[in-house]
C-alpha cells in the first residue's frame, strides 16, 4: 500500500536537464572538450559531485572536479530563472496527492538551486520532507536518497512510489526497495522499458490518484 509520493526534480518536475546540459558543455568547452549526447546521458541523474569526477577521468582533464563546479553553479544559477519552466501536471498531481499521502522531493541538486526553484515556482508546500545533494554520503543510483526521504516521511521504502525520469534514478528508487513511475521528459520510453520501472507516462498530466493506488 502506498503511503508516500517522492519525487524527482529536474526533469520531474521542472525541465532544467537541457540547462544543466547547456552550462556543463560551456564549462567543458572552456578544456577543449566536446561534450556529446551520450557521454551526457551517463550522468544524467547524478549530482554534479559524480559527473564532474566523470568528466575529469573521461576527458582526462587536468583540473580539480570542484573547479568545475563551482563555474558550472555560477553559469546555472544565472540563468536558471530565465531559463527553466514547471512541467505541466506537476501543481495538480502535487495537490492531489497532498490530500492521500505523505509527499517527499529526492534530487541530485545542492540546495542552493533547490531553494531557488522551489520558491521560485512557489512549490515548496507540498513537500513534507527535502533530500538534495548535500543530504547523503552516497547519490543516486545507490539508493540512499530515496531511503533517506522515507525516513524523513516516517514510511518504509517500500511503502513509497518515486516519480523518476532518468536511468540513474530509478535504479535508486527501485534498489530502495520502492514502486517507481517514470516520465519521458528526459529518455525515450524505449529506454526507460529496458529499466525495472514499474508504469511510463509521457507527462505528469496523464498521471492520476487512481492509477497511483493500482501500483
Amino acid at each position: 500500500m502506498i503511503k508516500g509520493i517522492i519525487f524527482d526534480l529536474d526533469g520531474v518536475i521542472v525541465n532544467s536537464e537541457p540547462l544543466h546540459e547547456f552550462c556543463e558543455r560551456q564549462i567543458l568547452k572552456k578544456y577543449k572538450v566536446k561534450l556529446t549526447k551520450e557521454t551526457f546521458y551517463k550522468v544524467k541523474g547524478l549530482r554534479d559531485e559524480d559527473a564532474f569526477k566523470f568528466y575529469v577521468k573521461h576527458f582526462n582533464i587536468d583540473e580539480c572536479p570542484n573547479v568545475l563546479i563551482n563555474r558550472k553553479m555560477e553559469l546555472y544559477m544565472k540563468m536558471l530563472k530565465k531559463k527553466i519552466k514547471i512541467f505541466p501536471g506537476f501543481k495538480r498531481l502535487a495537490h492531489q496527492c497532498k490530500r492521500k499521502f505523505k509527499i517527499g522531493l529526492a534530487t541530485s541538486s545542492p540546495k542552493t538551486s533547490v531553494s531557488v526553484i522551489l520558491r521560485h515556482f512557489d512549490i515548496k508546500q507540498y513537500f513534507d520532507a527535502l533530500v538534495t545533494a548535500e543530504d547523503v554520503r552516497l547519490a543516486k543510483p545507490y539508493p540512499d536518497p530515496y531511503l533517506k526521504a522515507a525516513e524523513k516521511l516516517h514510511v518504509k521504502a517500500n511503502q513509497c512510489l518515486v516519480i523518476e525520469d532518468t536511468i540513474h534514478g530509478i535504479t535508486a528508487a527501485k534498489t530502495a526497495g520502492a514502486k517507481c513511475i517514470a516520465v519521458t521528459n528526459t529518455f525515450s520510453k524505449k529506454a526507460l522499458k529496458q529499466t525495472s520501472v514499474d508504469h511510463i507516462v509521457e507527462s505528469l498530466s496523464k498521471l492520476s490518484i487512481d492509477r497511483i493506488k493500482k501500483l
